[in-house]
């Protein structure tokens, strides 16, 4: 069973990114923090996925709708 946090959603989310759905390794996976630490969001399960890297440097410190509203603008197919 998958002990570091990491390892743990990536393996409850079948090795994919929360929001565009590419298949993740470890290596290309971070912890996105939907509702953002910066403006006081925890660290628990519930506030954190698994994220590729390139996402979770675009949603910085949004606001969750603004993360979603930019993950529905674009139907899941980022480029």
């Amino acid at each position: 069973m998958p002990t570091k946090p990491i390892e743990r959603l990536l393996f409850m989310q079948g090795n994919k990114c929360f929001f565009c759905d590419k298949k993740l390794t470890r290596a290309d996976a971070t912890i996105e923090h939907l509702w953002a630490k910066s403006k006081g969001g925890p660290n628990g399960r519930d506030n954190c996925v698994s994220c590729c890297v390139s996402l979770n440097r675009l949603f910085d410190d949004m606001s969750l709708r603004e993360k979603f509203t930019v993950v529905l603008n674009q139907n899941g197919k980022f480029k």
